[in-house]
């Protein structure tokens, strides 16, 4: 005899399927840079030459803007939101973002020589 499958099962396993595949989607994919790893703002502070060339996701908040040329660019202070410390960000000409002070972003950056250079930006 075949047995039969109670009700309340049937319904609780696709739920729970539901709810493991949003959480992994929305874990792999925080924001558009959720691959990259987090910038490390001790090591940055203590050796920053051990981060050059590589890439990283900064989520901060922009205090203020330091310098601009038209055909380079510009220099931001961002203060870090997941972790102590402002740092440069240098956003070259090509991102056209408007930056305001308090305003929020992610940032997709590289590690050259001893800056800190835009490849990405997206505003939360």
């Amino acid at each position: 005899m075949a047995q039969k499958i109670s009700p309340l099962y049937a319904l609780i396993i696709p739920v729970v399927g539901i709810i493991l595949t949003g959480v992994f989607i929305v874990a792999r994919n925080s924001g558009k840079f959720g691959e990259l790893k987090n910038f490390d703002y001790a090591t940055y502070r203590s050796n920053w030459e051990t981060l050059q060339g590589n890439e990283y996701k900064i989520r901060g908040e922009v205090v203020q803007q330091l310098s601009q040329r038209d055909d380079k660019g510009r220099v931001l202070a961002v203060k870090l939101l997941d972790g102590p410390g402002r740092v440069p960000v240098f956003i070259p000409a090509s991102i056209r973002q408007n930056f305001e002070t308090g305003q929020r972003f992610r940032f997709h950056v590289y590690m050259r020589k001893d800056v800190l250079y835009a490849e990405g930006v997206e505003k939360f």
